[in-house]
């Protein structure tokens, strides 16, 4: 099997049509997280006093994939469809002859 390679602008391309369709997630997973109702054990819950319930859970989840994931993915990906040549460049310098 062999691989083409691709070049730079379309990955840039692409990648910079797949930001907002994860914002998008990003909100989506945020609001449910929000709406979901809050368990009346959840302070014990989360101290480790009593077991999770499945909604304390589940919002748990999602808070994680958005914080974690999600809204860190956005940035990079943001990132790579805004870079230049210039951009990668920057902070580089040529290394000291010794």
């Amino acid at each position: 099997m062999t691989m083409q390679n691709l070049d730079v602008s379309f990955v840039q391309m692409v990648t910079g049509r797949f930001v907002p369709i994860v914002e998008a997630m990003t909100q989506l997973m945020e609001d449910m997280s929000k709406l979901l109702p809050v368990s009346p054990q959840e302070d014990f819950e989360l101290e480790g006093l009593q077991p999770y319930r499945l909604v304390t859970d589940v919002r748990g989840s999602l808070e994680c994939a958005v914080n974690d994931c999600l809204k860190p993915a956005i940035r990079i990906m943001t990132e790579v469809r805004d870079q230049t040549e210039e951009g990668a460049a920057r902070g580089w310098r040529k290394p000291d002859k010794t």
